[in-house]
């Protein structure tokens, strides 16, 4: 399940997303990710504080101070078994960002061995 109530906005040079319309509580827990219509960035959820308030591992990138708000959002709820990569949903509006995240951590989590045999 993906999850998209609401809207959000962000402060770059924070971890901090606030909501509007939105309820965390009952449909984001710690672990998930977080992918922001426009930018190509999926952002791991590390806390959920309230119904309009999330924390982010990372720092929001951009000019410090730069606020952004009325962004569309979803957040991936479904992850792969074995590697905890996003399963994007009918409602994931970044599944580029997703699909960069995957191809990173397959990246890095692939053996060496593995690695040889494969060439794009």
């Amino acid at each position: 399940m993906n999850y998209s109530g609401g809207f959000i906005s962000l402060c770059c040079g924070t971890q901090n997303i606030i909501g509007d319309e939105t309820a965390f509580l009952a449909n984001v827990n710690i672990g998930d990710v977080l992918c922001v219509y426009g930018l190509n960035l999926p952002f791991k959820i590390s806390a959920v504080i309230d119904d309009t308030h999330l924390t982010l591992t990372n720092l929001i990138p951009g000019l410090a101070g730069n606020v952004m708000s009325g962004l569309s959002y979803a957040i991936s709820t479904n992850f792969t078994p074995i590697l905890n990569l996003p399963l994007p949903g009918g409602n994931m509006l970044d599944v580029q960002g997703m699909i960069n995240r995957a191809w990173t951590i397959l990246d890095k989590e692939m053996p060496s061995s593995v690695k040889g045999l494969i060439s794009l």
